[in-house]
């Protein structure tokens, strides 16, 4: 069971959070793509982030939406800057290696063992094409090889679904959280589980929604010519945060990204080339917070925040990339932050787009959900 004192804390613990955060948490919709520059790492918000066992390690809950944020917002070349000036490499960096490696194998042994050594990042998919294990590029670019990041003393794994936060530290406990996890997916309802006093469980996704449209969660397109192929995934999740029932935040976002592929000796690898996507729209509610409330919770009183559904309509959104690369990515937050009230999975009232790249000339990969689909081929 939960301490009953440290719960009675919360009340004026939340006010903290909730007042450090509160400028984050209006109803602005940011596009997060990285369009800027070199970026001055050394002060202001890069300076609430160190290394800790080869992982990033934040001041608090608050810097790592701030940074993650940012991080999308800058060049490519600017975060492997501010990677190596750390010490640091991100499982977002190491997926590049393996990119990087499979445009200069010779052979599909070479390929096959490039598949093979890393595993840990990516997995096959079908017969002849593979997909990263942790979905989101967001995500990737915070964490290390394994999953990691720290807030303060706790640790934190992404996994494909879900972010288990161990509050002591204790990295032995994630493995056995992550064989739980894999024994209890979750669902729609669920946002968080309480494995132990010490571990919790915030659930970003569901498994299905990563293998179906049917939900209206995430979306996958391709089109392949003449050995050459685009991926092109539009997906929304909720970012979440929970130290236990009486203290919880969540908010909405989207990534929009494309992968380049060319096939030899029968599979698919990733090469640079030029790339773009372009008339996306999408619609979507979106949480508005209206003041916020108190409510009785764990025997102490709560902020919390009662909120309405706008919609967020997004028209005609396009992006192509700078120079050859292997894949690209846009980030976009959407709605307010909420405390301590439950909010159900993102879904799409409709979407549709198209991507292409230059190996597959003027054609391209589609996404039509509850739209006009026609002029997306």
């Amino acid at each position: 069971m939960i301490n009953i004192i440290e719960i009675k804390k919360i009340g004026l613990i939340f006010c903290v959070i909730f007042i450090s955060i509160l400028f984050n948490s209006c109803e602005k919709d940011t596009i997060l793509s990285s369009d800027e520059g070199a970026v001055d790492f050394d002060t202001g918000l890069f300076s609430h982030v160190t290394i800790k066992n080869n992982a990033l390690h934040f001041d608090s809950v608050k810097y790592v939406e701030l940074i993650a944020d940012s991080l999308q917002k800058i060049s490519i070349e600017s975060r492997i800057d501010w990677e190596n000036r750390l010490g640091f490499k991100s499982m977002y960096s190491c997926i590049d290696d393996v990119h990087n490696k499979f445009e200069s194998c010779a052979s599909l042994d070479e390929y096959q063992d490039i598949l093979s050594k890393n595993n840990d990042l990516l997995k096959i998919k079908g017969n002849d094409d593979f997909e990263q294990i942790i979905p989101l590029d967001y995500h990737t670019s915070i964490i290390n090889r394994n999953g990691i990041y720290y807030v303060g003393k706790a640790v934190v794994k992404i996994t494909p679904t879900s972010k288990i936060i161990v509050w002591s530290g204790d990295e032995s406990k994630l493995d056995v959280s992550e064989n739980i996890l894999k024994a209890s997916m979750p669902t729609d309802e669920s946002i968080f589980r309480i494995i132990s006093d010490d571990i919790i469980v915030s659930d970003y996704m569901i498994e299905q929604q990563l293998k179906s449209s049917k939900l209206g969660h995430e979306f996958h397109g391709d089109r392949e010519h003449s050995k050459r192929k685009v991926n092109f995934w539009i997906r929304a999740w909720r970012e979440s945060w929970a130290n236990h029932n009486c203290d919880q935040y969540y908010r909405y976002k989207i990534e929009i990204k494309v992968e380049n592929r060319k096939k030899s000796w029968g599979k698919w690898r990733t090469y640079n080339t030029s790339c773009s996507y372009n008339g996306i729209d999408f619609a979507i509610r979106r949480p508005i917070e209206k003041t916020h409330k108190t409510k009785q919770c764990g025997g102490g009183t709560v902020f919390y925040d009662p909120y309405y559904w706008g919609t967020f309509n997004l028209n005609n959104y396009s992006k192509s990339s700078k120079s050859d690369v292997a894949r690209m990515s846009t980030t976009f937050t959407i709605g307010s932050i909420i405390h301590n009230n439950y909010l159900p999975l993102p879904r799409f009232d409709k979407v549709r787009g198209r991507a292409t790249n230059r190996g597959i000339g003027n054609r391209y990969a589609g996404i039509c959900y509850r739209t006009n689909c026609h002029n997306l081929n």
